[in-house]
């Protein structure tokens, strides 16, 4: 395990901490990326435990890996996976990345959610900027009586939703439309069925502002932000 101890201390000295992530460690970014580097990828949650043996190709991927992640490249597009709310995703570049705070929007939810079923049996709900599908396929996992649909402007994230529910299994309860906001729900059958709504629009904390305008800004400007 010296190239476990000599990469950390590589990741460690070219470390930034976010304050948006606060459970990526190095400790804990440098596991899921051997984890990654084994063709054996998880989610932060499940990084615990012994660690596969990384043949050289697999110690060569490793490098290249934490030299990414040194680099900025966010953990969950090296690794392809990202926790949440119980449940372990397919993460990339066609949504932003499912982060921690969200889950207390699916907690609130999830109680309205459960509340309907306790009451009707059953619970219909459309997730707004759905994303990844994190909180569309979270609260269909989480309560069993619930269907849920998502919808998102961005054809690239309504791809990658819908592998999530096929990935987890839920795609007998949880489907994926393209448009905006209430667009995709105007037909006639949605008109007064619906039971709960949920919306978590895309957001990009202000610590990561000035990087992003780095970059290139036009992601800032296209959103009329005012960087000095």
């Amino acid at each position: 395990m010296n190239d476990l101890h000599t990469l950390l201390a590589e990741l460690k000295e070219r470390w930034t901490p976010q304050p948006d992530e606060p459970e990526e460690t190095p400790e804990v970014a440098i596991r899921a990326l051997w984890f990654a580097a084994a063709n054996d990828p998880r989610g932060i949650a499940r990084v615990e435990g012994s660690l596969p043996e990384l043949d050289a190709a697999g110690i060569a991927r490793l490098r290249t890996m934490v030299g990414q992640r040194a680099a900025g490249i966010p953990l969950a597009h090296l690794t392809g996976r990202q926790s949440f709310f119980g449940i372990e995703l397919l993460a990339g570049p066609g949504a932003l990345i499912p982060r921690l705070e969200t889950q207390a929007l699916v907690t609130g939810a999830l109680e309205r959610v459960r509340d309907v079923v306790k009451a009707q049996g059953k619970a219909l709900v459309i997730d707004l900027c759905t994303g990844a599908g994190n909180v569309a396929l979270a609260l269909a996992h989480s309560e069993p009586a619930a269907t849920v649909i998502g919808a998102d402007l961005s054809e690239e994230a309504v791809e990658l939703a819908g592998r999530n529910a096929r990935y987890l299994g839920l795609e007998d309860r949880v489907s994926f439309r393209q448009g905006d906001l209430y667009a995709p729900f105007e037909e006639a059958r949605f008109q007064g069925s619906v039971d709960v709504i949920t919306c978590n629009p895309p957001y990009i904390s202000s610590a990561k502002v000035r990087s992003l305008v780095g970059v290139g800004g036009v992601f800032a400007r296209m959103a009329g932000w005012s960087v000095s």
